[in-house]
């Protein structure tokens, strides 16, 4: 049976917009956000990905918990998007960071996790 891997990820729009999820496929998801923010006339975009959880379920756990830290900054009626600069998204960002490495050392006696280490882009003249 093969393990379907979900990265964690954090989106920053330059209309101050950022988004958290997780995905199966960072390189599609963000060609999304690429096409959305072309479509929006939005200039840049910034974006961080960590390595894949194992389980979808430690994802959504961690997906969770950061939308949980920063629901006072959310978008009305969204969980998962939210106000902020390019200051808050680095915030987002490094909370993201630390809780996947908090729980990439929980499950390390399960399934090795590691290495753990991030990507990220940052797309710029979208709109021309």
């Amino acid at each position: 049976m093969e393990l379907k891997q979900h990265a964690l990820y954090v989106v920053y729009f330059a209309d101050q917009r950022v988004k958290v999820g997780i995905t199966r496929d960072v390189r599609a998801r963000m060609a999304y956000y690429r096409q959305e923010a072309v479509r929006n006339r939005v200039p840049s975009v910034h974006w961080w990905a960590a390595a894949p959880f194992q389980d979808k379920g430690t994802a959504l756990l961690a997906e969770r918990l950061i939308c949980r830290s920063f629901k006072q900054c959310s978008m009305p009626g969204h969980r998962e998007w939210f106000n902020g600069d390019l200051g808050d998204y680095k915030a987002i960002m490094a909370a993201a960071e630390r809780i996947r490495a908090e729980l990439a050392h929980e499950c390390a006696a399960v399934v090795p996790d590691l290495p753990f280490m991030a990507r990220h882009g940052h797309y710029t003249g979208l709109a021309a």
